[in-house]
């Protein structure tokens, strides 16, 4: 249906340029035909389901081609390989399907191994099909994968693979295999760890960077040298005009030399979007002096983009694609202008003033997708990018002049790496004090669409685009942005509802209000589990992402349930990253909460403790009031008792009322009876991700709510939520709703009418 509509808009607006420009109707047709043809071949891959899809969540043997080498991560080995064979309760199905494998062992630690292209292996695994975006602000995985054309994963535990075999790869893709293997080989040879870990990533985008020295790098705002990229390209192609310069090659020897360079890196550095695009624009810069014709970057640019996304369109949506044309689009058309602008300060020397017109002209085309995709810019990136890239560009530069002296003369390499060596210590050391600036870098919401619009708008005046100097030019721009500013104040003024998200944390809970007057509050903060990755934290993944994504900087209110890692420890990892106000908790003697206690006093958070009958007025007409534990409760089983030590809330709202329980069991439920509580709400948090110890029929019915959610994680060892349970929920509640199949679940009231709108369809 989307596909037929979109059809019919681009045939009228087709019809509708043809009319406008009848000069240039080829060119118009050709234009929609390509419009269409990328949007068909996008809706057919993005509507491509895996052959394994009947195996969902199924655990098989399978038998496998290996397509790459092993990637080594934080807490899982991943690699790719193209599925042969299945054998599923006693059934063979022969298939042929690419998939991505990720390998983890029992205690939760990435393994050591290593697997090369073209071994045929064979191994047990759990089939899952993944999903789109879990939660606001989050990625979509399930998109990412549809990018490289995957639409099934595959999850095995460490002992399980055996290696069968080994089949070619064939002539080509063995000759690249075995060089770049060589190349790293030789890399690891001659530089220490962390050194061979930055170059590899410089040369082929590989990702075994240590997380704190990666996340370095982003703050300083020079995360772009780690992904192989357009940058990359234009180190090389100034590298071999300099040799053909000292060789005095002619265009034609220079252009046939550049293009086997070009396509051998295209291809040993995996095609990432950025470095074709900047190797077709590299290879036009030259052909057409070679044909005695000047050269456009946009027409460049715009065969780069058509070239890339026919065979596979779906990479626009990715982020390196995009950055990458932004980035480029925008030092097209803003840095004449901002070199012009810049040349009025005559103290800027001409490399600083071209410098700086890069950077700015970069920074301001990728603007939006950054601020779309990853929330945050660096404010002194264009200090650091002047700084810093020129070094990368020695570094590279070097690094490949070394490999290739140790390819012949292998002593003389070494040397060259030896003095490279200082090169990247001065990288690291530079990039670990810009990182250490208080705020390099910073967190800002995604544009609204009247935002990207308003700002579109501003830099095409900047750029001398929209001629405002022209009166009629003048009263149009003027009456546009007039009637958008009016349309954004009424906007603006519309009382927006109360917000309840409940975030997809996996096997935890998390719970984020916004209410009408402003206010931020948190309910539980989620926390994986050690066994799930040391390094992992569900805030980076998921909590400051959702919060960035919705505009939030500073929490006006946390509440923890009770000292449990699945509610708590994500608030432990929010303290320190973004303010909070005031934390509200419960005061039990346990050791999590004193450790909870000693990171707020730090911070110099204001501690509140919550008991029965305490209310807390938010705005007129909502509040919350705890419900229980009452103040003398204690703990004596520190598994049941802490579950029960959980801060039962009420919120309401007008004629709108929430039930959040956190985890207590069924002793809670009955007190809360008995002590003749008014438990009716609209909305139930249901208890205990829906263990079969809580949630019994005599509490459900008499907090008889429309809607139950159900906070759990997807495919949990906890057997949560428990079939009996749901069973009886569903007799009680007609909307029933879960994070493991419906992402988070974002309910949105004004006090009268509920809506309810979840991130994934179960």
């Amino acid at each position: 249906m989307e596909f037929i509509t979109l059809l019919i808009i681009l045939c009228f607006i087709q019809i509708g340029l043809i009319f406008l420009f009848y000069k240039r109707k080829i060119f118009l047709i050709l234009l929609t035909f390509f419009l269409l043809l990328g949007y068909g071949t996008s809706f057919i891959q993005m509507n491509k389901n895996s052959q394994l899809q009947f195996l969902n969540n199924k655990t098989a043997k399978i038998q496998a081609y290996v397509l790459e080498p092993t990637i080594q991560k934080e807490n899982k080995t991943e690699f790719y390989v193209e599925v042969q064979k299945i054998e599923v309760n006693g059934k063979t199905y022969l298939l042929k399907e690419k998939t991505l494998v990720s390998l983890y062992d029992e205690k939760g630690k990435h393994s050591r191994l290593q697997l090369i292209p073209g071994q045929i292996i064979t191994f047990e695994g759990k089939i899952k099909i993944p999903k789109g975006i879990r939660n606001p602000g989050g990625f979509d995985y399930a998109l990412y994968l549809r990018t490289k054309k995957i639409y099934a994963t595959i999850t095995i535990f460490s002992g399980t693979i055996q290696i069968q075999g080994k089949q070619s790869l064939g002539i080509r893709k063995e000759f690249i295999y075995q060089i770049k293997n060589k190349v790293e080989n030789i890399i690891n040879v001659n530089l220490s760890k962390n050194h061979a870990q930055l170059l590899k990533g410089i040369l082929f985008g590989d990702k075994s960077l240590s997380k704190e020295m990666r996340d370095s790098f982003v703050d300083v705002g020079v995360a772009h040298v780690l992904a192989v990229s357009g940058l990359h390209v234009g180190f090389i192609l100034s590298l071999i005009l300099v040799i053909s310069g000292i060789l005095k090659w002619s265009t034609s020897i220079k252009l046939i030399f550049l293009t086997f360079i070009l396509i051998f890196y295209i291809v040993i550095t995996g095609a990432s979007p950025s470095v074709i695009r900047a190797s077709i624009m590299a290879w036009v810069s030259i052909f057409s002096k070679f044909i005695n014709k000047n050269y456009d970057g946009l027409s460049a640019l715009s065969l780069a983009g058509l070239i890339i996304l026919l065979p596979n369109p779906l990479l626009i949506y990715t982020a390196s694609f995009q950055l990458s044309f932004l980035a480029s689009m925008g030092i097209i058309l803003f840095y004449r202008i901002f070199l012009d602008y810049l040349k009025n300060f005559s103290k800027i020397s001409k490399f600083i003033s071209s410098a700086l017109a890069i950077t700015m002209a970069a920074q301001i085309g990728t603007l939006p997708v950054n601020l779309y995709h990853f929330h945050q810019i660096s404010i002194i990136s264009i200090i650091s990018n002047i700084i810093i890239v020129p070094f990368i560009g020695i570094l590279l530069k070097g690094s490949i002049i070394a490999i290739t002296v140790y390819f012949f003369i292998p002593f003389v390499g070494s040397y060259f790496f030896f003095l490279i060596s200082f090169v990247f210590e001065l990288v690291i050391k530079m990039v670990k004090i810009f990182s250490s600036f208080p705020y390099a870098s910073i967190f800002l919401p995604s544009f609204t669409w009247w935002g990207l619009i308003l700002y579109i708008f501003i830099l095409l005046i900047i750029g001398r685009y929209i001629p405002v100097q022209i009166k009629k030019i003048k009263i149009l721009t003027f009456l546009g942005i007039s009637l958008l500013s009016i349309f954004v104040i009424i906007f603006i003024l519309i009382p927006p509802p109360l917000k309840v998200t409940f975030l997809d944390v996996g096997q935890g809970d998390s719970i984020l209000l916004e209410t009408p007057n402003g206010k931020n509050i948190l309910i539980d903060g989620g926390g994986y589990a050690n066994y799930q990755g040391e390094d992992r934290k569900i805030s980076e993944d998921v909590l400051l992402p959702a919060f960035y994504s919705k505009g939030i900087h500073k929490l006006d209110l946390v509440i923890v349930s009770h000292p449990h890692e699945d509610h708590m420890k994500g608030i432990q990892e929010l303290i320190g990253n973004i303010p909070i106000d005031i934390l509200g908790v419960y005061p039990i003697d346990q050791k999590y909460m004193k450790e909870l206690n000693f990171l707020a006093t730090n911070e110099k958070i204001k501690m509140i403790y919550l008991k029965e009958g305490d209310i807390l007025n938010i705005q007129e007409n909502l509040i919350i009031r705890a419900l229980s534990p009452s103040k003398d409760f204690s703990v004596e089983d520190p598994q049941k008792d802490v579950n029960n030590s959980s801060l039962v809330l009420r919120l309401d709202y007008y004629k709108s009322s929430f039930l959040f329980t956190g985890d207590i069991e069924e002793e809670i439920e009955n007190d809360l009876l008995q002590k003749g509580e008014n438990l009716q709400a609209d909305v139930l948090k249901v208890a205990h991700h829906g263990s079969n110890s809580s949630s019994k029929e005599n509490f459900i019915k008499n907090v008889d709510p429309e809607i139950g959610i159900i906070s759990v994680g997807e495919g949990n060892t906890f057997g949560h939520p428990s079939p009996n349970t749901l069973e009886q929920l569903k007799k009680v509640i007609p909307y029933l709703y879960r994070t493991d199949k419906n992402g988070a679940i974002e309910i949105s009231t004004n006090g009268n009418w509920i809506k309810v709108e979840s991130y994934l369809s179960p």
